[in-house]
C-alpha cells in the first residue's frame, strides 16, 4: 500500500475460538492502482456482466464480460 498508492487489498478470514489455530484464511483480494489505470485507459466499456457456480468439488464461480471490439463492434 505504501509503494503503490491507491491500490486495494482485502484479505478474509474466520476467526476461531482455539488457542493452537485462532483464525483461518478464507480468501485474498489484491488490486493494484497502475493495473486498474491501464485497465481504465485500454478498455471500452463493458456492456455485459454474467457469472455462474460451478458444481464440482471447489465451488468455484465463473465471471464473464462482454463489450464492444475496438471499432464499436460485437
Amino acid at each position: 500500500m505504501k509503494a503503490q498508492p491507491g491500490s486495494s487489498c482485502y484479505v478474509d478470514y474466520t476467526e476461531l475460538e482455539r488457542p493452537t489455530h485462532p483464525c483461518v484464511f478464507r480468501r485474498l483480494y489484491v488490486c493494484l492502482k497502475p493495473l486498474v489505470d491501464g485497465f481504465h485507459d485500454g478498455c471500452g466499456k463493458v456492456i455485459g456482466l454474467d457469472g455462474c457456480h460451478t458444481k464440482d468439488f471447489y465451488k468455484e464461480q465463473i465471471l464473464t464480460t462482454v463489450r464492444p471490439y475496438s471499432n464499436n463492434r460485437y
